[in-house]
């Protein structure tokens, strides 16, 4: 009835949030991973917008273990996550050479979701 240009929060799509979701952002957090092992290791900086996606799939990750663990009918997810011992490579993501700030920041607090 009255239009309000306030910005109306959508359901979170069922895709995103789904054990398929977490496959996809495991991928590209691998990709992302040997993108950065591989600039380090050539000596040039990596990607332009890398960082940032990294930061993202990261994020991701701990939003969709939360929606899990919130709905039980989604409850492999953090199967998925113990199976293919994410904590692990986020740990080795942290000490790596060519991980900055940023990117240990975030590390940092999806490692303190996930403990909650």
């Amino acid at each position: 009835m009255f239009s309000s240009n306030k910005r109306q929060s959508m359901p979170p799509s069922p895709g995103k949030y789904s054990l398929q979701g977490l496959r996809q952002v495991y991928s590209d957090l691998l990709t992302s991973h040997a993108e950065a092992r591989a600039a380090k290791a050539t000596g040039r900086p990596p990607p332009v917008g890398r960082k940032e996606a990294l930061i993202e799939t990261i994020r991701t990750i701990s939003e969709i273990i939360i929606y899990g663990e919130q709905n039980v009918e989604q409850e492999l997810i953090f199967d998925y996550f113990c199976e293919k011992n994410m904590l692990a490579l986020l740990t080795d993501m942290m000490k790596a050479p060519w991980s900055d700030e940023l990117v240990q920041t975030q590390i940092i607090q999806t490692v303190a979701i996930l403990v909650q």
